[in-house]
């Protein structure tokens, strides 16, 4: 509302975002809103990696796509950012490609990993690489 009034009033000035903020989409929704910054205090204490992943989410629109099952574990992380990689090459040639063939990928992967359950032994997927995602979005 406030970037209305900027609008509006054809003002320049930053609108500086802070309250609430507790994860990558919130910071997404905030800059989509007009924003041109976002702070956040509280969420990064419960979140070590939101700034990781707003940065990984700001590179991508795949990676704020709704229904998107996030990564929780390191090997994950690494493997979405693969994947961002290979789908952005493989829309380089086919750029009518929809989202949701990244997610259905993504999600199926994600289910195949570790059910979270603190204090046991868990097998932990094994990091995709570029060339593992382009196979995948291409079979």
């Amino acid at each position: 509302m406030l970037d209305q009034e900027r609008g509006k009033l054809r003002l320049r000035f930053a609108i500086i975002a802070a309250g609430g903020v507790v994860d990558a989409s919130g910071v997404q929704t905030l800059l989509q809103s007009g924003a041109s910054a976002v702070q956040a205090v509280t969420g990064p204490m419960f979140d070590p990696l939101l700034a990781w992943k707003v940065r990984h989410a700001k590179r991508s629109s795949v990676a704020t796509y709704n229904g998107l099952l996030q990564p929780r574990l390191n090997s994950e992380y690494v493997s979405l950012s693969n994947a961002v990689q290979a789908f952005s090459e493989i829309r380089k040639r086919a750029p009518d490609l929809p989202n949701s063939v990244f997610a259905n990928k993504w999600n199926r992967y994600m289910e195949k990993g570790p059910v979270d359950l603190p204090g046991q032994a868990q097998r932990v997927n094994r990091v995709k690489t570029i060339g593992d995602w382009i196979r995948e979005f291409n079979s």
